[in-house]
C-alpha cells in the first residue's frame, strides 16, 4: 500500500500540477512545434500583404480619379501617359504581393513604398494641372459666350430697329409679305425670350432664330446687301463656337438643332430645291448652315466672280503691275469694300499690298475651299 503522501504526487500530477501546484509542461510531438510556429509566422505576413495591396489599390483609384479630372479638362494632357505607366507598376506590384515568399515582401516593400511616394505626387501634380485647365476652359467659355451675346445683340438691332435690310425686300404679293412679317415677329419675340434666360442655351438658341430670319430676309433680296455677307460670316462662325462650347459642357443643343433645320429647310424650299435633295443635304451637313451656304445669292456672287478671275490668273495667286498707279484703299471704297467682302467667301483675299518700288492690289486666291463649301 502507498504512502499517503505518494498518492497525493500520482492525483496531482494526473491533474497537470505538481504537489507545489505548478503547472507541469506535457510534452509535444514535433509536428505540432513546427505548425504552432509556421502559424505565428504566417499571421504577421498575411497582415503585411493585406496592407500593402490596400495601400496600391488606394494608390490607383487616386490616379483613375485624377486622369478622370484630365478627361474633364479640355486642352490637359500633362501627365496622362506617366500616369497610365504608373498605374501599371502598382497593378504589377499588387500581383507581385499577392505570390510573394515572405522573405520577398521585405524587399517588395522597400520598392512599394517609392512607387506610392511617386504616385502621391503625380497625383496631386495633375491635379493641379486638372484644375488650372478647368479654370482656363471656364474663362474661355465664358469669353465664347459673351461674344455671342453681343453679336446676337447687335443683328438683333441691324434687323429690327436699324432695318439695315429694309430696302432691299421684295415680296410677289401682299400676302407673301404678311407672311413674312408674321415669321418675323415671332422670331423677334423668341430672340427676345431667350436672351432673357441670360444663359448659354439661351444665347445660342436666340442666335439660331437671328440666322433664320436672316435667311428669310436673303430669300427676299436683302443678300443684295453690303451688309449682308460680313455679319452672316460673323454669325456663322460664332454660333459653331456657341454650340461646341454648350456640347462640350454637358448641356443640350437639342432646341437650336431642331428650330435651325427647320430655318435651314424653309430657306432650301424657297430657292427651289426639291423635298428629297433637301433631306440628303440636312442629313448629310454637320452644320446645317453648311447646307445654305451654297444657296445664298452672295456665294453665287462670288463664284462667279471667282470663275473669272480664275480665268487668267496663275495657279498660286494674281498680283497687280507694281509699277501701275496707286490703287484706292479698299476702306474708303464702299463699292470695293462690298467686293472684297464678296471675294472672302468664294477664297480670293484682297490686300493692299506695300512694296518696294511702288504699291499695288495683290489677290490671292486660296488653294483650299473655303469653309462655307466643305461639308
Amino acid at each position: 500500500m502507498l504512502p499517503v503522501n505518494r498518492k497525493l504526487g500520482l492525483f496531482w500530477q494526473a491533474r497537470g500540477r505538481n504537489l507545489s501546484g505548478a503547472t507541469i509542461e506535457t510534452p509535444r510531438h514535433s509536428d505540432e512545434r513546427d505548425s504552432t510556429a509556421r502559424q505565428e509566422t504566417a499571421e504577421p505576413e498575411a497582415s503585411l500583404r493585406v496592407e500593402l495591396i490596400g495601400r496600391l489599390t488606394a494608390a490607383s483609384f487616386e490616379l483613375e480619379a485624377r486622369l478622370a479630372e484630365i478627361s474633364r479638362a479640355a486642352g490637359v494632357a500633362g501627365g496622362v501617359g506617366e500616369a497610365r505607366a504608373q498605374l501599371a507598376q502598382l497593378t504589377a506590384l499588387s500581383r507581385s504581393v499577392a505570390t510573394a515568399s515572405p522573405a520577398s515582401l521585405a524587399t517588395l516593400r522597400t520598392e512599394i513604398t517609392a512607387n506610392l511616394t511617386a504616385a502621391t505626387n503625380l497625383a496631386q501634380q495633375i491635379k493641379t494641372e486638372a484644375t488650372t485647365g478647368q479654370a482656363a476652359r471656364a474663362a474661355e467659355f465664358a469669353a465664347i459666350n459673351a461674344d455671342t451675346r453681343r453679336t446676337v445683340e447687335s443683328l438683333s438691332a441691324d434687323l429690327y430697329e436699324r432695318r439695315i435690310f429694309a430696302p432691299y425686300l421684295k415680296f410677289d404679293s401682299s400676302q407673301d409679305e404678311a407672311d413674312y412679317r408674321e415669321r418675323e415677329a415671332e422670331r423677334q419675340r423668341y430672340i427676345a425670350e431667350q436672351m432673357a434666360k441670360n444663359t448659354p442655351q439661351g444665347n445660342l438658341n436666340a442666335g439660331g432664330a437671328v440666322a433664320g430670319q436672316m435667311l428669310d430676309a436673303e430669300t427676299h433680296g436683302a443678300g443684295e446687301s453690303p451688309d449682308f455677307a460680313p455679319r452672316w460670316n460673323e454669325l456663322r462662325e460664332q454660333l459653331r463656337k456657341q454650340r461646341r462650347t454648350v456640347e462640350s459642357e454637358g448641356l443640350s443643343t437639342e432646341e437650336y438643332d431642331r428650330n435651325l433645320r427647320a430655318n435651314v429647310h424653309r430657306f432650301l424650299a424657297a430657292k427651289g430645291v426639291p423635298e428629297a435633295e433637301i433631306d440628303a443635304k440636312l442629313k448629310a451637313a454637320t452644320d446645317p448652315l453648311d447646307a445654305a451656304q451654297p444657296y445664298l445669292a452672295t456665294v453665287k456672287d462670288a463664284e462667279s466672280l471667282k470663275a473669272e478671275l480664275g480665268a487668267d490668273a496663275p495657279p498660286a495667286g494674281i498680283t497687280a503691275n507694281p509699277a501701275a498707279p496707286s490703287t484706292p484703299n479698299l476702306s474708303q471704297q464702299p463699292q470695293l469694300g462690298t467686293l472684297a467682302a464678296t471675294l472672302q467667301i468664294s477664297g480670293v483675299i484682297l490686300t493692299d499690298a506695300a512694296r518696294p518700288g511702288g504699291h499695288g492690289l495683290t489677290a490671292a486666291i486660296t488653294a483650299t475651299k473655303t469653309e462655307g463649301r466643305t461639308a
